[in-house]
């Protein structure tokens, strides 16, 4: 009886060893060696959807502030610049109701980032970023089914940019 409970107290003390010896840091330690001080943004405007520029920039200033703790500021003072340019939006039809009208489809979005970090080193990632969606019979409502998948897929690829720029981080 008496090991079994000195068992439990070994395993226990392990256990909580594990955890709080783990190193576990948060992402914004690791892009803070990335980014230093403030971040220029700038987006590309794609001419055959111009409309979601603006969603990208905004998504991209709130990562700066909120994710990377860092503020945006104009090109002439700025220590970092990330740059996004979306190359590809396409709509791929998967399904079909009687009448032959799309009623599922796959939105593929790939968006580039160029980053210029405090050193003046560039990094560039390509994102491509898939969503699946269902289309209604109205045309209104699926071009607005439309936008927000674009949507979708950008806050994703916007995601994805975060991990690598904390990858970034973890390698300098």
């Amino acid at each position: 009886m008496l090991k079994i409970v000195m068992y439990k107290k070994l395993a226990l003390g392990l256990l909580v060893l594990l955890f709080t010896g783990c190193g576990y840091q948060p992402s914004v330690n690791y892009t803070k060696k990335v980014f230093d001080g403030s971040v220029f943004v700038e987006v590309d405007i794609n001419r055959i959807e111009p409309e979601n520029a603006s969603f990208l920039m905004d998504e991209l200033r709130r990562i700066v502030v909120s994710r990377f703790g860092n503020s945006v500021s104009a090109k002439e003072e700025a220590k970092n610049k990330i740059k996004a340019v979306y190359e590809k939006i396409e709509f791929v039809p998967i399904a079909y109701d009687q009448y032959g009208y799309v009623t599922s489809y796959k939105t593929v979005v790939i968006v580039e980032f160029v980053l210029t970090d405090k050193n003046g080193k560039s990094f560039a990632k390509k994102i491509s970023v898939s969503t699946f969606d269902s289309s209604s019979v109205s045309s209104l409502q699926a071009t607005y089914l439309k936008q927000k998948a674009i949507k979708r897929a950008l806050e994703q690829a916007t995601d994805e940019f975060v991990s690598y720029v904390s990858s970034i981080g973890v390698l300098q």
